[in-house]
């Protein structure tokens, strides 16, 4: 996802930290990456899946949101049970909060694409 590394290359390249990037300057470059491709992996997933099926694209768009759903949910569960479990695995200080924020973005993405499906469909019915 190069392009979502290069915007954030560009965000913390000219930021100062004092809220000129609404205060997305002050959260590692890391960070911001993972959310980025958080949201954006799940968009481009639903939406270009959906827009490929060649009938019921709001049906094709609704299956990809379940299975993406479930997938994020299989991951996150797993790492929540690898940190419980094993003393390698641990999530430090913040990494609670980056984990919800990207299983947070992760479905909000793959919704706002079920959305910009739903929408195109109803504008060609």
């Amino acid at each position: 996802m190069f392009p979502v590394h290069w915007a954030v290359l560009l965000m913390k390249s000219g930021s100062s930290g004092e809220g000129d990037t609404l205060g997305l300057g002050l959260l590692p470059a890391e960070t911001l990456e993972y959310l980025g491709i958080a949201l954006f992996c799940s968009m481009a997933f639903v939406y270009a899946g959906a827009k490929i099926a060649p009938r019921h694209r709001l049906y094709a768009a609704g299956g990809l949101v379940l299975l993406w759903v479930l997938t994020v949910g299989i991951v996150v569960g797993a790492s929540v049970v690898l940190v419980s479990t094993d003393d390698r695995y641990y999530i430090e200080d913040w990494g609670w909060a980056q984990l919800v924020a990207i299983t947070s973005l992760n479905v909000a993405g793959s919704v706002v694409a079920l959305r910009a499906i739903y929408l195109d469909e109803r504008e060609s019915a």
